[in-house]
């Protein structure tokens, strides 16, 4: 039916390809929106978001290049964290000159992702924030839209595996809860508490894939 059977190990369609059922002139080309792009005033690339958990903070760090065009410069540039109306910024420091853009972010209580079976998979508005001086000294806001992200954990405590300080029994391909999140000091680490065995009823037992 199909003339290339390896097609089996590939993603694609059997349209234009099955000899007798369809006109062998298999569909190629872009198959998502496709759009063009202008730059003014500035150009930003190379950019790296990384996000962690730590406590009950959030932690974003950037990093990037940035491009001034046509004379610009550049008075101020802030990297932007938001959910649900609130707002965590931190403005970046740039020299005079400079190519390479770094920042980091901490959002104090920040909601952790989890997977939606457990939880609400809480994610954060990222964003850039410039204020650009063009060549005749107008100035210009220009807004950069880096996408959301996610701000969880998972480590080895030695004593047992915790996801976003819950502790997580591991099985096969699947982890189960055992306790709910614990407790913390006014540092932000994590309290001595006791878990609930496995078999209690006030241990929370449910399962979702390792790699959710």
């Amino acid at each position: 039916m199909v003339s290339h059977q390896q097609l089996r190990w590939l993603r694609t369609t059997l349209l234009g390809r099955t000899p007798g059922w369809s006109p062998p002139a298999a569909p190629v080309g872009p198959w998502r929106p496709v759009w063009l792009e202008r730059r003014r005033a500035l150009e930003v690339g190379d950019l790296r978001l990384t996000s962690a958990l730590d406590g009950r903070r959030g932690v974003l760090a950037l990093t990037g290049k940035i491009v001034l065009l046509g004379g610009a410069s550049l008075d101020s540039a802030s990297l932007v964290v938001v959910r649900h109306g609130r707002r965590c910024s931190v403005p970046l420091n740039i020299a005079p000159g400079a190519e390479v853009i770094r920042g980091k972010v901490e959002v104090p209580d920040v909601e952790a992702w989890w997977p939606h079976t457990h939880g609400e998979p809480a994610l954060y508005e990222v964003r850039l924030e410039f204020t650009v001086a063009a060549s005749d000294g107008t100035q210009s806001e220009v807004v950069l839209d880096l996408g959301r992200v996610g701000f969880r954990t998972v480590f080895d405590s030695g004593g047992g595996w915790y996801f976003s300080y819950k502790r997580v029994r591991l099985s096969g391909q699947a982890y189960e809860v055992v306790m709910e999140r614990p407790a913390y000091d006014q540092a932000g680490t994590i309290s001595g508490i006791g878990f609930a065995p496995c078999g209690s009823n006030a241990a929370i037992k449910y399962y979702v894939p390792v790699d959710c």
